[in-house]
């Protein structure tokens, strides 16, 4: 599924990564960036450069609701779709 700027903001709003900084002459927050949720936590100041991640892969009986949605940047999403746990195929067998 293709997710736009505005389901990418409200993934970042509802998970919590925006990041504000307060304006020194008006009071208010500003939006400074958005956090990578993944192992490098870093601040990317536009949405393109972040890619939306099912915690629960569809595969897994995951689903679409924001609870199961965060935002990655691209190098921790790839790292991440390489350890994902398999199950091992090779069970062990009782002999007769």
């Amino acid at each position: 599924m293709r997710y736009t700027k505005q389901d990418k903001e409200l993934i970042a709003r509802a998970r919590r990564q925006v990041v504000y900084e307060v304006d020194d002459w008006s009071g208010r927050r500003v939006v400074v960036g958005y956090r990578c949720r993944g192992k490098c936590k870093r601040v990317f100041k536009d949405l393109a450069d972040l890619e939306v991640d099912h915690i629960i892969p569809l595969s897994k009986r995951g689903t679409e609701r924001i609870s199961n949605l965060q935002l990655l940047c691209t190098r921790c999403n790839r790292t991440k779709s390489s350890t994902v746990e398999r199950k091992s195929s090779t069970a062990k067998r009782k002999h007769r």
